[in-house]
C-alpha cells in the first residue's frame, strides 16, 4: 500500500474485505452522491480500478483480478485508461502482467472460496482471471510501444 493509505479489513464468515481509505490516482471524476442525507464522495468506475492496478496489483489480490478481468470484457477502454496512468511505467507493468501470469496457481487454489456465488457469466474466470488480465497488459503494451 501506499505510505497515506489506510486499510480496514471486515472479515464475514464467506470472506472479507478490504476498505483501503487513498486520494483517487485518477483525479477529477468523483462525484456527490447523496446518500442517507450526507453528501458522499464516490469514485469512478475508472478511478476504483486504477486503484486495483496501480495501487494494489503487485498484491495480486484474487479479487481485484477478477474485478480486472470482467472489466476487460465490459469496458477494456476503462481498464486501458487505468494503464494510462501506471507511474512505474512500462517495464513495471511488464513485471506486473508477469507476476499475475505467475499467481495463476495461487489465483486458482484461492479464488473459489474468495469470490462468493458470481454470475454464471464470469464463473470461468474463477480459473482464467489472471490469463484474461495478463494477456490484455500484454496487448497494451505492444499497442503503445
Amino acid at each position: 500500500m501506499f505510505p497515506t493509505t489506510q486499510t480496514v479489513t471486515v472479515v464475514f464468515p464467506q470472506g472479507s474485505l478490504d476498505l483501503t481509505e487513498m486520494d483517487p490516482l485518477l483525479k477529477g471524476e468523483e462525484e456527490i452522491a447523496l446518500v442517507d442525507g450526507t453528501e458522499i464522495n464516490v469514485l469512478s468506475n475508472s478511478q476504483i480500478l486504477t486503484g486495483k492496478i496501480v495501487g494494489r496489483g503487485f498484491a495480486k489480490v484474487p479479487r481485484d483480478l477478477f474485478d480486472i478481468a470482467v472489466c476487460t470484457y465490459k469496458d477494456g477502454s476503462m481498464v486501458q485508461k487505468s494503464l494510462d496512468s501506471f507511474s512505474k511505467g512500462k517495464a513495471g507493468l511488464k513485471f506486473l502482467k508477469e507476476e499475475i501470469r505467475f499467481s495463476t496457481g495461487e489465483y486458482r487454489k484461492r479464488a473459489p472460496t474468495l469470490i462468493i456465488d458470481p454470475a454464471p457469466e464470469w464463473e470461468h474466470l474463477l480459473h482464467e482471471a489472471p490469463k484474461i488480465v495478463a494477456d490484455f497488459f500484454n496487448d497494451y503494451i505492444e499497442q503503445h510501444k
